[in-house]
């Protein structure tokens, strides 16, 4: 397991070698993000890049095509579509791994990087049946699914040993593959997520954000963003907000993200708690550098996670941030210098923690001045296009 190494310039390589990325789709999350930024630093005179999706475009399709990428849909049947039944997505998948490899073939595909452990599965075969020449495979989260799908840990533990390179974005990744997982670890590279931090500067939208979340001047407005999915931890929050809510009067909270099925239970839970006027649901949105002006401090209350851009968003937007200690997120946040760390799913040590920052806003706002250095330092979007830079050229040396 190798850091990358920024230290130097990269070697040449072929020009314009033709790669591949694999993913679900391109709706507006992290994973997604940050290969739209990967695709904005690729220098199109070494690469000739295709972005390969499973079941149909999204949001970003065009902040994606505005790169220079060539975007392929296979049309995989989602499980979640209106009336679509489990046998006919099922059935679809062999013509869907048969236009891949067409695809692959066709296009001559030298690099085939996949993403999220479905397209790792039926990437790896697709590209062993194509016989593309080099194929790797990124680990963006923990594993914790592997526990409740035997199938998925299988199959997922007989394509991992096809894939020469495998990108983690964590160490916290790296340890978790190495426990779950039949990946060597000198196969893994840290390669940290990075963000373009003028982005975070200056924005200047904060006091109409905040009157669009209706926060007023003295408010202590937290902001979570981050998909309404059960293991992100909201319900966590909202119980954490209801119990610090008597003593911190000005505290209010927004949470921005997409509704994956959770957003009526959420939604319950602050109408039983009485916390109508304190908490938010205010949906996706693309504006983040803006969003994050609005608010005093970000919230991650994960019970997973492998290395959150949205923490280092906060970060760079010289936020405070609260977070739970898991995954890569320890790596990101700097203890009681950038942010407070929690243990997941422990009301108490959140409610504790929502508390000291919005009693000392000063100590708050240091703490976010530090995170903006750090991100600065360590996390900057140039490392993290130097860093994949590498692991290509070394994928092409292999």
């Amino acid at each position: 397991m190798k850091f990358n190494d920024t230290s130097h310039p990269s070697p040449a390589i072929a020009p314009r070698a033709r790669l591949a990325f694999f993913l679900p789709g391109l709706e507006v999350g992290g994973t997604e993000r940050a290969l739209a930024a990967l695709l904005r630093g690729l220098p199109p005179e070494r690469f000739d890049v295709h972005v390969i999706c499973l079941s149909g475009f999204g949001p970003l399709e065009e902040e994606v095509r505005s790169t220079g990428a060539h975007l392929f849909d296979l049309g995989y049947a989602r499980r979640t579509t209106h009336g679509n039944q489990w046998w006919r997505t099922a059935a679809s998948l062999p013509g869907v791994i048969q236009r891949l490899v067409r695809f692959l073939r066709h296009e001559r595909i030298e690099i085939f990087h996949t993403m999220i452990p479905a397209c790792n599965i039926y990437g790896a075969v697709a590209a062993c049946l194509a016989g593309v020449p080099h194929l790797c495979c990124s680990k963006l989260s923990l594993a914790n699914y592997r526990d409740s799908s035997r199938l998925l840990a299988a199959a997922e533990s007989i394509t991992d040993r096809w894939f020469q390179l495998v990108h983690c974005k964590s160490l916290g990744i790296v340890e978790d593959v190495a426990r779950r997982e039949p990946i060597p670890r000198e196969r893994m590279r840290v390669i940290y997520n990075g963000i373009q931090i003028d982005d975070y500067l200056a924005v200047g939208n904060r006091t109409r954000i905040r009157e669009e979340f209706g926060a007023g001047p003295a408010t202590f407005l937290l902001g979570v963003v981050a998909n309404l999915n059960a293991y992100k931890g909201h319900s966590d929050l909202i119980a954490a907000i209801r119990l610090c809510s008597e003593t911190i009067p000005h505290l209010s909270c927004v949470f921005i993200g997409r509704d994956d099925g959770i957003g009526p239970e959420l939604q319950r839970k602050i109408d039983a708690a009485q916390l109508q006027d304190r908490i938010r649901l205010v949906g996706a949105r693309s504006d983040i550098p803006e969003v994050m002006s609005g608010f005093d401090a970000l919230v991650s209350a994960s019970h997973e996670e492998g290395f959150s851009n949205v923490i280092l968003e906060a970060m760079a937007s010289a936020l405070p941030v609260i977070a739970t200690r898991v995954g890569g997120n320890p790596e990101a946040v700097e203890e009681n210098v950038t942010g407070l760390l929690v243990e997941p799913r422990n009301i108490e040590q959140m409610a504790a923690a929502i508390q000291r920052l919005a009693v000392d806003p000063h100590a708050a706002r240091k703490m976010g001045e530090r995170g903006r250095d750090r991100v600065r330092a360590l996390f900057s979007n140039d490392a993290y296009i130097q860093g994949m830079l590498g692991f290509y050229d070394e994928l092409l040396k292999g």
